[in-house]
């Protein structure tokens, strides 16, 4: 059984054991009743244990009513303030109602059930009354104590209101906020468009809310960088009429991009730096084994010639086994050949980057008597950047094995050429295609070989693409900016 804790003021003995077994028939509420002789008896009580609900009576002078009620709300005391009519002569009803009752009961002694109701309605309306005000305290505890700013800006882009924290970010106070145009005022010259066609997308209902990094300006005439979030705000069944923005500093967050994008410029640097000496050090081994263990084994071999033509008449054993050991010794110079010109094409050095590409696809072709490999090169090499030959020498050699290997192909084809201001190499094969449901290179697609060709072409200031399909072969694809020599430059 609910239990209601009752105060009755102004109501004298007669009407309050008329009113107690009134209510003590209704059986679903059990009613406790304390009788306040004044007003500021019924304070003290107030203060001790907070009622559900109050009757007054009727006979009670209008001025201390309202004094009453006004000290009521000033301590934020809700309850449901009910008038019982006990001078049937007194003409204040409509008084009662505007100072603060919530019902007026006529003849209320006879009727249980209007009582219960009145009171129970009055409850329910006060409780509602407090959700709706703990609701807006919180909502204003979240606007005043946000660390995200908060604008309410009209449809004209006027700043009409701000929180603490916005005026935190920009330095303005609210006063000087008041009024002042949010694009033209506060935003960066050069985002003020990208804020100007937002807030008009958002203005038309283009879509419900626009996003965009901007710089502000603060009061000390500095910009930081903020993220604004905009949307309409309009009150129920009103046109909308305001935009309501968010507002946050992510200063911070800039400047850890830039380092991380100076981290990454650097780490490329740094990459782009050891390939470079890798290659050179190929390069370097590649001309030492020619030079020098080239020139022994070729010595060796005269010698053994020299040693054969002087040899005895008759002594065939020791004829053959010169012969022999020659044949091992132009094998030993095939292989020490095969292993420097893998190491570091000299081709590549000495007639450029077509001609190594011509020297190794014909290799390729004698090799890999089933594929036929083709190569279109027509591009001017002087307009290719130093120290990128041998990047599309080692992609394409990459590329070419991958597919010779992999993809099942009776064609690969190379091509290198300018398109559109830039050295574009393709290698395409017309194989099965990459694993995997999407093209491209993931964890479980790509192996080493691809990865490495990426990042060289990445670490170069190439752009590296892969486009694969299932049994429709795949083409690889590596392009870098032409070069214009500094003294050609205007």
């Amino acid at each position: 059984m609910t239990v209601i804790n009752t105060l009755l003021i102004g109501i004298d003995s007669k009407y309050f054991a008329e009113l107690r077994n009134i209510l003590s028939r209704h059986t679903e509420s059990d009613y406790r009743l304390t009788l306040a002789a004044s007003f500021g008896e019924a304070i003290q009580s107030m203060t001790q244990q907070s009622p559900d609900v109050v009757f007054i009576g009727s006979s009670v002078e209008m001025a201390g009513y309202r004094r009453f009620i006004q000290l009521v709300q000033q301590q934020d005391c809700l309850q449901p303030v009910i008038i019982l009519e006990t001078d049937t002569d007194s003409p204040a009803e409509f008084d009662y109602l505007k100072n603060g009752a919530d019902f007026y009961l006529k003849k209320w002694q006879h009727n249980t059930d209007i009582l219960h109701k009145a009171v129970m309605a009055g409850i329910e309306r006060v409780k509602a009354f407090q959700a709706i005000q703990n609701s807006e305290r919180r909502m204003r505890g979240i606007y005043y104590w946000s660390s995200i700013g908060i604008l309410l800006v009209d449809l004209n882009e006027l700043i009409v209101q701000n929180n603490p924290a916005f005026s935190r970010i920009v330095g303005f106070t609210g006063d000087e906020l008041c009024d002042m145009p949010l694009t033209h005022s506060l935003i960066h010259p050069e985002e003020q468009e990208r804020a100007g066609h937002a807030f008009a997308s958002v203005k038309s209902q283009q879509q419900p809310a626009a996003k965009l990094q901007c710089r502000m300006r603060t009061k000390q005439d500095s910009y930081t960088w903020t993220e604004l979030t905009c949307s309409l705000f309009s009150e129920t069944g009103t046109p909308a009429q305001f935009c309501v923005c968010l507002v946050e500093d992510i200063t911070s967050k800039k400047e850890m991009e830039n380092e991380l994008r100076a981290s990454e410029a650097q780490l490329r640097q740094i990459s782009a730096h050891l390939l470079d000496l890798i290659e050179q050090e190929r390069r370097r081994i590649a001309r030492e084994l020619h030079d020098s263990i080239g020139s022994y084994l070729g010595a060796i071999k005269l010698s053994l010639g020299q040693l054969a033509c002087s040899s005895p008449i008759g002594k065939e054993p020791l004829s053959e086994r010169i012969d022999h050991i020659s044949h091992m010794l132009v094998e030993t110079m095939d292989e020490l050949q095969h292993i420097t010109t893998n190491l570091y094409p000299p081709v590549l050095d000495d007639l450029g980057i077509m001609a190594a590409l011509r020297w190794h696809t014909g290799k390729m072709n004698s090799s890999f008597s089933t594929v036929s490999i083709t190569l279109h090169a027509d591009i001017d090499e002087t307009r290719i950047q130093p120290g990128l030959p041998i990047v599309i020498y080692r992609v394409s050699q990459e590329a070419i094995y991958n597919a010779l290997k992999h993809s099942g192909s009776e064609t690969v084809s190379v091509s290198l050429t300018e398109e559109d201001g830039a050295i574009l190499l393709r290698i395409t094969d017309q194989g099965v295609g990459l694993p995997g449901q999407e093209p491209g290179c993931t964890d479980t697609v790509c192996g080493m070989g691809i990865r490495n060709m990426m990042k060289r072409v990445e670490f170069s200031g190439g752009v590296f693409r892969i486009a694969s399909g299932k049994s429709e072969g795949t083409t690889i694809s590596a392009s870098w900016p032409v070069f214009i020599p500094a003294s050609d430059q205007k």
